[in-house]
């Protein structure tokens, strides 16, 4: 499902190395987050069939999973701003964040 008649106008031979950079570039992405974790992640669901180079037709699905992802994530993202809040607050106060009086 292309928008050229189910023809793909992007060579094989590119496609190919576009497959394994992705999967180079994900296999850093898993590192780097697994050495740095965040506070908040928001992974949209994308479909697996989605495709950079000829999906571009597909950008409102696209935009719907990090609408929808977002809106899952709103909770966790506020919690995450009142701790760090909290926690600077404290920092501000002249107090160490962690430690009790």
């Amino acid at each position: 499902d292309t928008p050229f008649g189910g023809r793909s106008v992007v060579p094989i031979a590119l496609r190919q190395f576009w497959r394994a950079l992705t999967i180079m570039m994900a296999q850093q992405v898993a590192h780097n987050l697994q050495d740095h974790p965040p506070d908040v992640l928001i992974q949209p669901e994308i479909s697996a069939d989605f495709v950079l180079f000829s999906g571009m037709h597909r950008v409102p699905e696209l935009v719907a999973a990090g609408e929808a992802a977002m809106e899952e994530a709103l909770p966790v993202l506020f919690a995450a701003i009142d701790e760090t809040a909290k926690d600077e607050e404290e920092v501000n106060n002249g107090h160490d964040a962690g430690t009790q009086h």
